[in-house]
């Protein structure tokens, strides 16, 4: 019997299934770091770079997951966390024109009650979306842009980030996925990139796009709603069905499926043991276009050792 044909990830243009280190790979390195994006890159080969932005009080974009820091050392700030007031251990009541320089991350979880002793090379300092964009020509990258509880960015930040990646230099080169749970966020970025410059950057859908797609039935939304677009939910079966997975890729969609904690749903990414193969196998059975996980460098081992065959369809 002949191979079958690849699949391509319609948005990054790669074969699948694509490897997104998340936050670079929380659970192995520094997250958010340059030490640990180049770490994705090199020993786990990740297709994919997963970063979350954060507004500092003077309007910065920061790569920070947060809103919390309690694994970063920040000069002039208590190094122990629990000695922290609320504001002092919140990004978004530091001026990034305060922490430039001066804040330097710890990693992977359990961190320690004091931070004093951390690793402070440059590379493991805080960086701002900027400094991400200049570090790392032309990587693809999937941004979330933290709202609610978890962060500030709103509607009024989105000139400012339009503006970032109209000036990025690799911007020819470089494939974007820009992501929110925020249905009014997600649905301004659309609106405002094609007035201000242009280009239809892929985006992710919503929370409640996701809601429609799960329970209306893809029969219901036109291709629009899902070309260039990306699905991104957790692992578990009834949130990602394998008919709702081809539904989405036959209207030019893309499905990433997370092993990170999503919301309730237990996760593959555990703070003990690497995923395995057994694990993984009804999840690529799925056909999904991608895996985004904590530990990029353990799953690329785990997809090696199944090769091209996933396991049964799910």
């Amino acid at each position: 019997m002949p191979a079958r044909e690849p699949r391509f990830d319609p948005i990054f243009g790669l074969p699948t299934p694509l490897l997104f280190a998340h936050r670079g790979g929380v659970r192995e390195a520094p997250e958010g770091t340059q030490f640990t994006f180049e770490r994705a890159l090199r020993e786990a080969r990740a297709d994919v770079l997963e970063l979350d932005l954060q507004r500092t009080s003077d309007g910065e974009l920061v790569v920070w997951h947060g809103p919390e820091l309690d694994n970063v050392f920040i000069d002039g700030v208590p190094s122990k966390p629990a000695e922290r007031t609320a504001g002092q251990n919140d990004i978004r009541s530091h001026a990034w024109s305060r922490l430039e320089g001066h804040a330097w991350v710890t990693g992977p979880p359990p961190y320690p009650p004091d931070l004093s002793g951390i690793d402070m090379s440059d590379d493991r300092r805080l960086l701002s979306f900027r400094q991400y964009l200049e570090l790392f020509p032309g990587v693809p990258t999937n941004i979330e842009l933290k709202t609610g509880t978890d962060g500030s960015l709103t509607r009024d930040d989105l000139e400012l980030l339009i503006r970032i990646l109209d000036a990025d230099q690799a911007r020819a080169e470089r494939k974007l996925l820009v992501v929110t749970t925020d249905h009014g966020l997600i649905k301004g970025f659309r609106e405002k990139t094609r007035e201000r410059s242009g280009k239809r950057y892929a985006t992710g859908f919503s929370a409640r796009e996701v809601v429609v797609a799960r329970l209306k039935s893809l029969a219901f939304l036109p291709q629009s709603d899902c070309e260039n677009r990306s699905l991104q939910s957790t692992h578990a079966s009834m949130l990602s069905p394998r008919r709702l997975v081809k539904g989405i890729q036959k209207k030019k969609g893309a499905v990433h499926l997370f092993l990170t904690q999503f919301g309730p749903i237990a996760a593959v990414d555990e703070e003990q043991g690497e995923p395995t193969p057994e694990q993984l196998r009804p999840l690529l059975g799925r056909g999904v276009d991608g895996i985004m996980t904590d530990r990029p460098v353990q799953v690329r081992r785990v997809l090696e050792s199944l090769g091209s065959a996933p396991g049964p369809e799910k």
